[in-house]
């Protein structure tokens, strides 16, 4: 499939939270969320200076917090949680998303909130994208809290991005874990029937999918079938998840790509012209906690990645791990794997080229 990188309704903040890519080979989508956090003045009335030596942060978790920071601020490296989730608790390399506030100790200075737009951040808990000190402050904690931790500007900041007038100065970070899936997360649900000749699926849980050769020649046409369905909210156009993916070859099973191969999965945006339109079309109607087929016959070289065949057929098992906002919510076009007893689908129109 195309490669070309995510870029969702996301914040990252290119000031403190530069975010990166999981993989910039990837086969299916790059996992890059990319804008930019929001920056606000040192006035805005949701944080104030105050006398003493303790950080104050009051309102309900999930909303703009009333952050007070002391004139004499507790020393770099303190970390309070001021409200206790009941949530999983967070393990490094998890996928999680989270509201984060970067606040200037010493004056109050706000570098950026999320709350603002009220889009909460995606990004992976790991030495890659997640800044040392969410890194340090998170692992342990649970969905659901809220925390806030003194550190530096480079410390508040993720590897790789780029150096800031704040690298030595010191700043309060405040976060609200929203929600996260585990690195090595699966679906759970009775097993759908195939159609006969089918790739089959199985795995443990926690465990890679592990996909069959079939033993019938790819049908004519791209389409999906259900291997698990899920109760969950249904992916639509303007939805963005958390999903992991292993790709097969159709003829032998064998494994050409997958998300459990680089560490987690990966957060997607469906209709945001990061997979080809056909593709879209086939996850949406998927819902949370779902494990799809998609059959990919043989196709056109923009359908698939480099290194892959275009003259040779394909399977992605897709878990759809969790759906975390329906922006746009569209109809769903119905797309499902037939048998020869079933009637032909109508023509539809090629998709266009993603950019």
């Amino acid at each position: 499939m195309n490669s070309s990188r995510l870029v969702a309704a996301t914040l990252v903040s290119a000031l403190l939270l530069g975010g990166c890519s999981d993989d910039k080979s990837s086969k299916v989508a790059a996992d890059e969320p990319t804008e930019e956090l929001v920056t606000a003045p040192g006035s805005d009335r949701s944080v104030e200076m105050i006398d003493g030596s303790d950080v104050v942060v009051e309102g309900a978790f999930g909303e703009l917090p009333i952050v007070k920071v002391p004139h004499q601020p507790p020393p770099v490296g303190t970390t309070k949680t001021v409200i206790d989730g009941a949530g999983d608790v967070l393990a490094e390399n998890d996928r999680i998303v989270v509201h984060v506030g970067v606040y200037v100790l010493g004056d109050a200075t706000v570098l950026g909130t999320s709350w603002v737009d009220e889009v909460p951040l995606m990004i992976n808990l790991d030495a890659e994208q997640a800044p040392p000190a969410l890194l340090k402050a998170l692992v342990g904690a649970r969905i659901g809290s809220r925390i806030w931790v003194t550190t530096t500007g480079t410390e508040a900041r993720a590897a790789g991005s780029e150096a800031s007038p704040y690298d030595t100065a010191a700043v309060l970070m405040v976060v609200d874990v929203v929600d996260a899936v585990h690195a090595n997360a699966t679906v759970d649900g009775a097993v759908e029937a195939l159609p006969s000749g089918y790739p089959t699926v199985v795995g443990a849980a926690g465990q890679q999918p592990v996909v069959s050769a079939a033993t019938i020649a790819p049908p004519a046409e791209m389409g999906r079938a259900p291997v698990v369905m899920g109760a969950g909210q249904q992916l639509g156009l303007g939805s963005t998840a958390i999903v992991h993916y292993v790709m097969a070859d159709w003829e032998t099973g064998e494994v050409v790509d997958s998300t459990w191969s680089r560490g987690g999965p990966m957060f997607l945006l469906i209709g945001g012209n990061i997979l080809p339109q056909q593709v879209d079309q086939q996850l949406s109607g998927v819902t949370e906690g779902s494990r799809a087929m998609v059959v990919f016959p043989p196709v056109e070289g923009r359908m698939l990645a480099g290194g892959l065949d275009p003259t040779r057929s394909y399977v992605v098992v897709v878990d759809v791990l969790r759906v975390l906002a329906n922006h746009t919510q569209s109809d769903p076009t119905e797309l499902e794997v037939r048998d020869e007893a079933k009637s032909p689908r109508e023509e539809r129109s090629p998709a266009s080229q993603p950019s």
